[in-house]
């Protein structure tokens, strides 16, 4: 059983309790349609785990990783942005074209890929950052 403590409109909850509080609650269902609706949203937001070339680059361009040029030209000319082109220099040589060919051919760009967890590393971004950049992609 669920306790819900109500904003002063009496429709929104603010909190849930496994247990009778001191301050006013009601007693609902825990499957109570406003329980459960309730419980989604205080769930952490999923991020996703793949977006699109396009998407990729322009929530890029959105966050100022790269310029907006960049990944336009980046869309219509494969030309990789100067920001990556940085991050890929850090790269052992040998790795170097491989990383290349796989920005320029991908179409999907998945967010635990080992080579986007190395160039974002060598970007300076945290993984809240990429999963920044993959929430706001995925909305685009």
């Amino acid at each position: 059983m669920a306790y819900v403590q109500y904003a002063t409109d009496g429709v929104t909850i603010t909190g849930l309790f496994s247990c009778a509080q001191p301050f006013q609650t009601t007693h609902l269902a825990d499957n109570d349609p406003t329980v459960v609706a309730f419980i989604a949203s205080q769930a952490p937001p999923t991020v996703p785990q793949s977006v699109s070339d396009r998407q990729f680059f322009q929530a890029a361009a959105q966050l100022g990783i790269i310029s907006q040029a960049d990944a336009l030209a980046m869309m219509s000319t494969g030309v990789i942005p100067s920001a990556l082109l940085t991050a890929i220099g850090t790269l052992p040589p040998a790795a170097q074209f491989d990383a290349k060919m796989k920005i320029i051919a991908n179409r999907t760009f998945q967010r635990n890929d080992p080579l986007g967890v190395a160039l974002s590393a060598a970007m300076g971004q945290t993984p809240a950052q990429v999963d920044a950049l993959f929430t706001l992609a995925n909305s685009l």
